[in-house]
């Protein structure tokens, strides 16, 4: 059975709640059956994609390898039965960067999507070769990392995504906690994320809800929460 999140509605908007009476909004693990309606969150969430933006196969298969992954826990937000949001929370650092040609799928079906969307794939190769080029400056970072931070300390937020017509509602705000949540059950001690330098829209998310701003560098801007550990998550 798949474990639910139950959320109830209230004057600051919506909350993760265990105890709540559910209404018609619940978070719960994704399905294999999800993945068509996780491909159109994706599509809409993320224009400029070039792994969204082209044939299904490609997408589908990088989400048949993520739900088959003990890596990474993934969730949905459902609405009246209908998925309006996700996310992608890794567990185990190493296997996902493993499994990365797993779910890059066969280079012939990238090949292809490339000529079908060459903009796209020009900006991607951009944005590649950049990130190899430019080195990372030592005077930005802006917060203090304690001494034992590491992959076995922290959960790394991979993705997380909204359908456009549902945005502003607090469901991103929803699942951030969930993931909060999950990484306290696990005893990690913080939340790692990348975020593209020109999305403000996700920078000020992620700092309203407790990220701080890490480093930046030609990847994006990388935002980090650091948790307290509570006994009250050993149920999320």
């Amino acid at each position: 059975m798949c474990s639910k999140f139950k959320l109830h509605r209230c004057s600051g908007g919506i909350h993760p709640s265990m105890n709540a009476v559910v209404s018609e909004v619940v978070i719960k693990r994704a399905e294999i059956c999800d993945i068509g309606q996780m491909i159109g969150v994706c599509r809409q969430a993320f224009p400029r994609s070039l792994l969204w933006q082209n044939d299904r196969r490609l997408a589908r298969q990088w989400w048949n390898v993520v739900l088959s992954s003990k890596a990474v826990e993934n969730w949905v937000l459902r609405e009246a039965g209908e998925i309006v949001a996700l996310s992608v929370l890794i567990l185990d650092e190493a296997r996902w960067a493993r499994e990365q040609p797993l779910r890059r799928g066969p280079l012939r079906a990238r090949m292809l999507a490339a000529l079908r969307h060459p903009l796209l794939a020009a900006c991607r190769i951009a944005r590649l070769c950049t990130s190899r080029l430019k080195p990372v400056s030592e005077t930005s970072y802006s917060v203090q990392l304690p001494t034992d931070w590491g992959p076995a300390m922290r959960t790394w937020l991979a993705l997380i995504a909204t359908r456009s017509d549902k945005r502003g509602k607090g469901y991103a705000g929803c699942l951030l906690e969930k993931c909060v949540l999950r990484t306290a059950r696990l005893g990690r001690r913080a939340i790692a994320l990348r975020v593209a330098c020109d999305n403000t829209g996700a920078k000020a998310l992620y700092k309203k809800h407790g990220y701080l701003f890490y480093i930046s560098d030609a990847k994006g801007k990388l935002y980090v929460r650091f948790l307290n550990i509570n006994p009250d998550c050993q149920n999320a």
